[in-house]
């Protein structure tokens, strides 16, 4: 299933850009579905390219259907990303806590400037296969599958924009 959210931020591209690169735990005030988001790696890499690995996890939102499969502390994901400094996107992956061997989330997000604000542009695709859990029925995981895919993406989708929120509240500052 593949998504795409298009936004406008009303500061400079490299405001933007910097920001949620490099500034994504200072959001943390603004962003009310999000516990918390931690750094864990933060590497250089050749062709000005930044790999950076953050933490996220979020608020207890768990739809009852999907509770006795998903603990709170499971909420959460890795964000895998590799942001080109010099063509304005970052590649990523999400690596989901709670079943992330049949979960797999990537996409690319670009950032271009538009007038005097910045365009953000997320891309990406979920592919879900729950029929390979060893612990799930065929037929349990056909019928959950759909619920799993929407909360996925209620867990990510929002908070692609309530980020771009954050960021202006930031640079507003």
């Amino acid at each position: 299933m593949q998504f795409e959210v298009i936004d406008q931020v009303p500061y400079s591209l490299e405001d933007v850009f910097s920001t949620m690169r490099d500034k994504l735990p200072d959001l943390i005030e603004y962003l009310p579905d999000v516990k918390s988001i931690t750094c864990d790696v933060r590497e250089e890499l050749p062709g000005n390219k930044l790999k950076l690995v953050n933490k996220w996890m979020l608020e207890n939102r768990i739809p009852k259907a999907l509770a006795k499969f998903i603990k709170p502390e499971q909420l959460g994901y890795i964000d895998h990303a590799e942001w080109d400094n010099d063509g304005h996107f970052v590649d990523y992956r999400l690596e989901m806590i709670f079943l992330s061997e049949y979960i797999d989330v990537h996409g690319r997000n670009y950032f271009t400037a538009e007038g005097d604000g910045t365009k953000v542009r997320l891309t990406g695709e979920l592919n879900l296969d729950l029929a390979r859990h060893p612990m799930l029925p065929k037929f349990l995981a056909k019928s959950i599958t759909g619920q799993v895919e929407k909360l996925v993406l209620a867990l990510v989708k929002p908070n692609l924009v309530k980020v771009n929120r954050g960021v202006e509240k930031h640079l507003a500052k």
